[in-house]
């Protein structure tokens, strides 16, 4: 035997489903180019097969909020009609920032992080994180309830007893 013909051989032996051993057997000329285009055949029947006798169930359905009615179906897309521009084009106010803990505790804010949702026990900045606004430790500058900066640069005017040291 040959070498092809020793591949051919253990391909028909290892092949294990029915259907495609005897179409393989069928083939006049068992080269394993031959063996191998009626393998290929054989698997997109399988393939094709498989999706003409799949379920109907598996077509994907609509989701009812992305459905169109009928009558709408048809229908063009109604041109968007400007509405009276706002007097102000200031945004809508938020709620007054809190100026005290227990303000911040009515609002559901954290008194930590600032965010709300959570209690400062289940907050994920530890308990002694420092401000960046206050320099204060247990919080951090959304939370802040200081009014003036650590890290604020502020403007002295000159004083009349600096000016007499300087020039002595």
């Amino acid at each position: 035997l040959s070498a092809e013909e020793t591949f051919v051989f253990c391909a028909l032996r290892g092949t294990t489903d029915a259907e495609l051993l005897d179409d393989l057997l069928k083939l006049e000329k068992k080269t394993l180019k031959d063996i191998e285009n009626a393998a290929n055949l054989y698997e997109s029947k399988l393939v094709s097969r498989a999706k003409l006798n799949s379920k109907q169930d598996a077509v994907m359905k609509i989701s009812p909020s992305h459905r169109q009615h009928r009558s709408n179906a048809n229908a063009r897309p109604k041109p968007k009609q400007k509405s009276d521009p706002p007097k102000s084009k200031r945004p809508p106010t938020r709620p007054a920032r809190p100026s005290t803990i227990r303000e911040m505790k009515e609002q559901g804010l954290c008194t930590r992080c600032g965010k709300s949702g959570h209690e400062p026990i289940e907050c994920s900045y530890e308990r002694d994180v420092i401000c960046n606004h206050c320099g204060i430790r247990g919080h951090i500058s959304p939370a802040c309830l200081g009014r003036t900066k650590v890290n604020a640069i502020e403007k002295r005017s000159p004083s009349p007893s600096s000016c007499s040291e300087a020039s002595d």
